[in-house]
C-alpha cells in the first residue's frame, strides 16, 4: 500500500514538472496607446475603393511601404521615414478623434447632398474601402454593418483609425516641404486637412504654404465648394473645423512675421 502511494506521488510530481517546463510565460496584453504607437510606424494602402486615375492624382491614396523601422525617429521629433514623435502622434490623434467624433452605426457623411452617398463609420472611415474593413475587422460581417443592421464597437473603431492615421501624417509630410520644423498646432491643422482630403499636391493652398505665404494660404484653403456648401449638404460643422485650421495657418504666418520662435523641436 505504501509502495502504491509512493508511485502515485512520484507520478504527480512528474506531471507538475512537465507542466512547469512547457508552460508558456504569461504576457501582458499591450495597451491601446502601445498599439497606436506601434502602428504609427506602418502605413496603410489608400488605393482601395478608388480608381487608378484618382489614386494617381491624389496623394491621399498613394501606396506606402509597410516595413517602416520603428527605431528611426530622431531626437528632435522628426523621422527619416516621415513620422512625427510619439508625443506629437498622440496630440494629432486626439485632435482628429475629437473633430471627427465616433459613430458606431454606418451613416451618410453628406446626408443632404443628392450627388453623393458617403457611407461612413467610426472616425470617418469610408465603407467604400470594403477589403480594408474586412482585413482589419475579420470578426465583423461587413454587409450587416454596411446595411446598418450591426454596429461596431469602440475598440473596432479605434482599430480602423489607428491603421489609417500614419499614412495621413506621412502624406502631409510629403506635401509640405517644411513639415518637420512646423509648430505642433500647425502640423495638426495640416494633417487634419489631409485626413478630410482637402490637401492635394495640385491645390494652390499647398503651393502657398510651401512658399511660406500663410496668410494667403488661409484664405485659399476655405475658398472651395465643400466649405461654401457645407450647410446645404448637412455638414455645417465642417465650416467651423476648416475655420479653425485656417486661423491656425494665419496665426502662424503672423508669428513668423513678428519674429516669434515658431519651431516645435523636441528632445528625447
Amino acid at each position: 500500500m505504501r509502495s502504491l502511494d509512493t508511485s502515485i506521488l512520484v507520478a504527480l510530481l512528474a506531471v507538475i514538472l512537465i507542466n512547469l517546463c512547457y508552460a508558456k510565460p504569461l504576457q501582458n496584453k499591450p495597451s491601446q496607446i502601445d498599439e497606436i504607437l506601434g502602428r504609427s510606424k506602418r502605413c496603410a494602402d489608400y488605393n482601395e475603393g478608388h480608381n487608378s486615375e484618382e489614386a494617381t492624382a491624389n496623394p491621399r491614396y498613394r501606396r506606402r511601404p509597410a516595413d517602416m523601422d520603428p527605431r528611426d525617429v530622431n531626437c528632435d521629433g522628426t523621422s527619416d521615414s516621415g513620422f512625427v514623435s510619439s508625443r506629437q502622434f498622440r496630440s494629432i490623434s486626439n485632435h482628429i478623434r475629437e473633430e471627427e467624433g465616433c459613430e458606431y452605426y454606418v451613416y451618410d457623411a453628406q446626408p443632404k447632398n443628392p450627388n453623393i452617398q458617403d457611407w461612413t463609420i467610426g472616425y470617418g472611415f469610408s465603407m467604400a474601402r470594403r477589403s480594408t474593413f474586412k482585413r482589419l475587422l475579420p470578426e465583423v460581417n461587413y454587409n450587416d454593418v454596411r446595411r446598418g443592421r450591426t454596429p461596431i464597437t469602440q475598440e473596432q473603431a479605434d482599430r480602423l483609425f489607428i491603421n489609417d492615421l500614419p499614412s495621413f501624417i506621412t502624406t502631409a509630410r510629403d506635401l509640405f516641404t517644411n513639415f518637420d520644423v512646423l509648430r505642433l498646432d500647425v502640423k495638426t491643422a495640416l494633417v487634419d486637412g489631409v485626413y478630410r482630403g482637402e490637401h492635394v499636391s495640385t491645390h494652390r493652398t499647398v503651393s502657398l504654404i510651401n512658399q511660406g505665404r500663410w496668410a494667403e494660404a488661409s484664405v485659399e484653403y476655405i475658398d472651395r465648394d465643400d466649405y461654401r456648401d457645407a450647410e446645404s449638404n448637412g455638414i455645417s460643422g465642417i465650416r467651423d473645423r476648416m475655420d479653425r485650421n485656417a486661423a491656425t495657418m494665419r496665426k502662424y504666418g503672423e508669428d513668423l512675421e513678428s519674429g516669434k520662435f515658431v519651431e516645435d523641436l523636441e528632445t528625447c
